[in-house]
């Protein structure tokens, strides 16, 4: 009688932690389907408890001791990735090891219920073992992915929060898993890309730039004056000198050539920021100067040709 009341208290116990979980992972307009499990679940657990109650209460302390284990390492991921900047090896490697870890928590728990259900796990793994070239051809892209995600963790190309371009895919990198890599764009959507695509792939790793080029020309109308011109093109190099964020020795401004439709000045620089948004600040900044120097001399820009 004791063992039978200890079974249905576990499993009672048990069966609301499962109806919590299930309750914050399924949509809300499955939950009530979750509610309604819960009397065809608790007859399932009387039943067996009548029938073999010390299997039932070794399988619900499995459970528990399974979900005591993971709960461990979420909350062992949580403090050594804070110990950890995202942009480290021992980030990449401390995140992938936990999720390993739930991962293999989870087989062993599905084979000890096969266990405890009647199979024979022994003949399962052999089966396995008999059908492993058949398994290795299917998950031949798995394991691509997974040498993938051992290339990254080795050679870091890039780290969270980088912005990189891959095979016509740019953006933001949001997280490196094991099997992929998930990226930010700029219209905010989310994109999946296989480490596999990623290892073999050239990567243009635009977060670790030290500098970011601007260049341009400007085509003025063939009327404009050599004086006017030569002060101008003066006017602009003082401008782009005075730009706190310039990198010095690669700088040009130059009247370029001689167009169809007018006199091309060219333009180059380069700018010392980290983000896109200081970036467009300080282009913007200077574009405003040159447009003003220009308005002042009554400089006309060009008509292109149509």
């Amino acid at each position: 009688m004791t063992g039978l009341l200890l079974g249905i208290g576990l499993g009672l116990t048990g069966l609301a932690w499962l109806v919590y979980y299930l309750n914050r992972l399924v949509p809300p307009r499955l939950r009530p389907l979750v509610l309604l499990s819960i009397p065809t679940m608790l007859l399932l657990t009387v039943q067996w408890v009548s029938i073999r109650p010390n299997r039932l209460i070794a399988l619900i302390l499995a459970f528990f001791v399974t979900l005591l284990l993971y709960q461990f390492s979420r909350l062992s991921r949580a403090y050594w990735l804070q110990r950890y900047p995202a942009t480290t090896l021992s980030y990449y490697l401390s995140d992938n090891a936990h999720r390993l870890a739930r991962i293999m928590l989870l087989i062993g728990f599905v084979l000890y219920s096969l266990s405890w259900a009647g199979y024979s796990v022994n003949t399962l793994i052999a089966g396995l073992g008999l059908g492993g070239i058949a398994i290795a051809l299917a998950a031949k892209d798995t394991l691509a992915t997974l040498f993938g995600s051992v290339i990254i963790a080795i050679d870091r190309p890039f780290y969270r929060g980088d912005y990189i371009l891959v095979d016509a895919i740019e953006g933001t990198v949001e997280d490196i898993g094991l099997r992929s890599t998930q990226m930010r764009t700029p219209l905010d959507a989310i994109i999946t890309v296989p480490n596999s695509l990623i290892a073999t792939t050239a990567i243009e790793n635009r977060g670790k730039r030290r500098y970011r080029r601007v260049r341009f020309t400007l085509v003025f109308s063939h009327e404009t004056s050599l004086e006017t011109l030569s002060a101008f093109i003066a006017s602009v190099k003082t401008i782009i000198h005075d730009s706190p964020v310039i990198r010095e020795q690669a700088t040009h401004t130059a009247f370029s050539e001689f167009l169809a439709h007018g006199l091309g000045v060219y333009i180059s620089y380069f700018l010392k920021v980290d983000t896109l948004d200081d970036e467009l600040k300080y282009k913007e900044d200077i574009n405003y100067k040159i447009m003003v120097m220009a308005q002042r001399m009554k400089l006309e820009f060009a008509k292109p040709l149509l």
